[in-house]
């Protein structure tokens, strides 16, 4: 099991007494954080109210936060503030693992379909759903499982096929499902409609030729498909929100207002608090892309 710290800055200085004030400057100057353990929750806060210079961070890092690593399965949560690319090569060049989202966007990939499917008037059943895949790991076969029960059809785009080969039969032979398999640079995607990518980097997706109108469910970092043909969806990332929790889990909620929902989430389901959340608790209110926010009549005007 993980072990999650948080990592925010100060909140509400202006409204801090004049005592706050001096001790605030005190921990500032001499890069001082203050720790808190609120309802099993583990908190970092950095003695800053606004803009952190790369050089004072290094600092925290190097002398203060690679020592509260207890073992290898501790992981940081980065509030807002904290979401930069500069503050991520700096945790990336101590070696201070950090939630990067990518689970988490794995994980709630059916809600994004669903997401899209209300939007676009369709069922998963009708669905042709092209994979790219090259790990064989618990939450890729698990989702691949899952897509080849629910959808018209799956087909993988692997440059390791050899090694689906076990899933591939077990489907056909239980449960008599198919699964196509490619890896042809010209024809794998030319004629796909809903792209899902659970592993491929920015460069290896850039290789294919790809349908113009497709849309690509990304889970890895941030892509961008580099052709000017390209009329399609990158989904990069989603924006959700927590219903009908039970208290605890609100109050968590509360504790945690700096923070990214989506952050918040993969961090409580890979945490011992993961029974406080289902999948009846979370819902996608929209979905990110390159430029920002996608506008849901843009998946009705695909083509």
């Amino acid at each position: 099991m993980n072990e999650y710290i948080y990592i925010q800055k100060t909140k509400d200085y202006e409204i801090f007494s004049n005592c706050k004030k001096i001790i605030f400057w005190f921990k500032n100057k001499f890069n001082i954080i203050t720790k808190k353990k609120i309802n099993n929750i583990n908190i970092l806060v950095l003695p800053f109210k606004s803009i952190i210079s790369n050089k004072k961070f290094k600092k925290i890092i190097r002398k203060q936060i690679r020592k509260l690593y207890i073992n290898e399965n501790t992981k940081l949560v980065l509030s807002k503030s904290f979401t930069n690319n500069e503050i991520k090569n700096i945790l990336d060049k101590y070696n201070v693992k950090y939630i990067n989202e990518n689970v988490a966007k794995k994980q709630l990939i059916f809600k994004v379909m669903d997401y899209i499917n209300r939007i676009q008037k369709k069922e998963q059943n009708q669905r042709e759903i092209t994979i790219l895949v090259n790990n064989v790991t618990d939450i890729n076969i698990n989702l691949i499982t899952r897509f080849a029960f629910e959808s018209k059809s799956v087909k993988i785009v692997s440059k390791q096929i050899n090694k689906f080969k076990n899933l591939e039969e077990k489907l056909y032979n239980e449960n008599g499902i198919a699964i196509q398999f490619s890896n042809s640079y010209k024809k794998s995607l030319k004629k796909s409609d809903i792209i899902i990518n659970l592993d491929f980097c920015e460069t290896d997706i850039n290789e294919y030729e790809i349908n113009t109108n497709a849309i690509i469910i990304n889970t890895e970092d941030k892509l961008k498909i580099k052709t000017k043909l390209f009329n399609g969806i990158v989904v990069n990332s989603y924006n959700i929100k927590f219903v009908k929790t039970v208290n605890k889990f609100n109050e968590i909620i509360k504790i945690l207002d700096e923070f990214d929902n989506l952050f918040i989430y993969e961090s409580i389901i890979n945490s011992d608090n993961k029974y406080l959340l289902n999948d009846n608790n979370v819902k996608v209110i929209n979905t990110i892309g390159n430029n920002g926010i996608i506008l849901d009549k843009e998946f009705k005007n695909i083509r």
